[in-house]
């Protein structure tokens, strides 16, 4: 399943308070579907208007102390996991949304707060997953093999650590039991 790194906060805005909807790339891109969103490690954004209101503390209680982030509303925000997923609806280029070649698809793109950078992602329908699953990012789109024991529902995100509640099994890559019907 393709992956996207995307710094904090705004990985955080896409899938969990989901005010986001763009994601600016300076690279097009014909990928249209599912896509991993990968909360990269950097904190460079952390100190932009983006993430006003959100909190870092150390916790101190472990013998290496850890960064803890949470945004305004005390939810914590990951770094270095996959934390959910999205559709990659359409990639719009910046002259193409000012010229409104794609006011009749998406009528709120040309005023979204994020929409400015060349190449514009159009994301919906994302899913929280119930626990950030850690792993190392990469840049640009990348492929993430999933197999019982990594593997993530791409219709409620569950995985392996965090099954379904009533519980769930693997019955196809990356669908679980409870969604099976969801998908047919």
């Amino acid at each position: 399943m393709k992956a996207l790194t995307i710094c904090q906060p705004y990985a955080h805005l896409i899938v969990v308070t989901q005010e986001k909807s763009v994601e600016n790339r300076d690279w097009r891109t014909d990928y249209r579907g599912p896509l991993l969103i990968h909360a990269g490690k950097s904190l460079d954004y952390m100190s932009n208007s983006d993430a006003h209101g959100y909190v870092q503390s150390w916790d101190q209680g472990n013998k290496a102390a850890t960064l803890e982030i949470s945004d305004p509303q005390g939810r914590p925000v990951a770094l270095g996991a996959l934390i959910g997923r999205v559709d990659v609806l359409d990639c719009a280029h910046i002259a193409d949304i000012h010229a409104g070649v794609y006011d009749s698809k998406f009528p709120w793109l040309k005023t979204h707060a994020h929409t400015h950078g060349e190449f514009c992602l159009v994301l919906g329908n994302a899913i929280q997953f119930p626990k950030p699953i850690p792993m190392r990012g990469q840049l640009g789109l990348f492929n993430v093999r999933f197999n019982e024991r990594t593997g993530v529902c791409t219709e409620c995100g569950c995985h392996w650590t965090s099954a379904c509640p009533g519980g769930c099994h693997w019955v196809a890559p990356n669908l679980c039991s409870s969604c099976v019907g969801a998908v047919s």
